[in-house]
């Protein structure tokens, strides 16, 4: 497993393979809208052009206004445990499986936003119609697990999935609702975890961690027993990453990401003081990554600040579970996926001569 330290010294569709290829930004020196370094490489559909919004003129006289492409962003990121398949879910709804090593697109699903692929890579998981677990290597829908999204105030429009990981269980993430625990195997529902609308596994799988706008919880994900209610508050939670063998945890919410003790809910510090869209620890729990509405940030485990990127280009954000990549969706690059390799990005962030040791202001 690739591991960083703290150093700082250095329905499936057939389809024709896509290509990583350069987009117009990647021949740029940095981004300067984010102020993150060029991308290693950029994972780019050379089959989707950008298109204006136009009228369409149907039958019997009616009139259809489409968007055109301006409408399709990436919506959320997924790798395998090795870094080497990364699913990219967008709207309107479309799932593409990409080989981050060759740069090469695997395989394109109509129908989804919310994606998550099981750590072995042989899974595929998103939304679309209820929640859908495909076989990668078919690309045939083993079970669809049925789900109602609503209107309006029951409005329960899936947010986010996860896999733990021994891809046994998926973690559903729903507006309005508490999280849902599903069995991959026969799609039962094993647990409504009260009290957490945002959560995620812990790197062993032992636990469930997370919380909403009152409550910060701990539970036990063989029982599905509660391990620790802490108090929170009083803003929502947007993003959660934790790891217990450091007994810490990240909690962003609209106005800052704040470090916390995992065991009393005790604050070490800030980690960004604005709206928290990312948030990952590393491996080997020696560096927390944020990404807020001021920009993308390394830490230390001790919520001392690294390095600041300032800017606000990106859509989502993904760190592989090996942290050999980090992977962000620009803005107004219809389904492209900017990829680093996440030791050179460190190593690029650390020698910036701007480097500040103080909070983002």
């Amino acid at each position: 497993m690739r591991t960083i330290e703290s150093t700082f010294c250095l329905c499936a569709i057939a389809l024709a393979i896509s290509t990583a290829v350069a987009s117009p930004w990647l021949s740029q020196r940095q981004d300067p809208s984010s102020g993150l370094p060029k991308p290693s490489f950029v994972l780019h559909d050379k089959n989707l052009h950008p298109e204006k919004s136009h009228t369409i003129l149907g039958p019997n006289g009616s009139i259809t206004i489409s968007a055109g492409t301006s409408m399709i962003e990436v919506s959320s990121l997924s790798f395998s445990a090795d870094g080497k398949l990364l699913a990219v879910g967008s709207t309107p709804g479309n799932v593409d499986v990409w080989n981050v090593e060759t740069k090469q697109k695997l395989r394109a699903f109509k129908g989804g936003t919310a994606v998550a692929l099981s750590p072995d890579g042989q899974i595929l998981e998103k939304d679309g119609n209820g929640i859908e677990i495909i076989d990668m290597a078919s690309g045939r829908v083993k079970r669809t697990i049925p789900w109602s999204s609503g209107m309006g105030s029951e409005d329960h429009t899936i947010q986010s999935v996860s896999f733990n990981p021994s891809g046994t269980q998926i973690l559903v993430a729903s507006n309005g609702q508490d999280l849902k625990v599903f069995d991959v195997g026969n799609g039962a529902l094993l647990a409504t975890l009260t009290n957490t609308r945002r959560g995620t596994f812990s790197p062993d799988g032992s636990l469930v961690i997370g919380g909403d706008y009152r409550h910060l919880m701990t539970w036990n994900s063989t029982k599905w027993e509660v391990v620790r209610d802490l108090s929170n508050g009083p803003d929502y939670v947007t993003a959660v990453a934790a790891d217990p063998a450091k007994d810490i945890q990240v909690i962003g919410g609209p106005k800052s990401a704040r470090l916390l003790k995992l065991t009393t809910g005790a604050q070490l510090g800030l980690v960004g003081d604005a709206f928290t869209n990312f948030a990952a620890i590393s491996n080997t729990g020696s560096l927390i990554f944020t990404y807020t509405s001021h920009g993308f940030a390394i830490w230390d485990a001790t919520g001392r600040l690294r390095c600041l990127k300032p800017g606000n280009s990106y859509y989502t954000m993904a760190v592989s579970p090996d942290n050999h990549w980090l992977a962000a969706a620009p803005s107004n690059q219809l389904t492209d996926v900017a990829v680093w390799d996440l030791t050179e990005l460190i190593a690029a962030c650390s020698s910036d001569a701007a480097l500040s040791h103080d909070q983002p202001k």
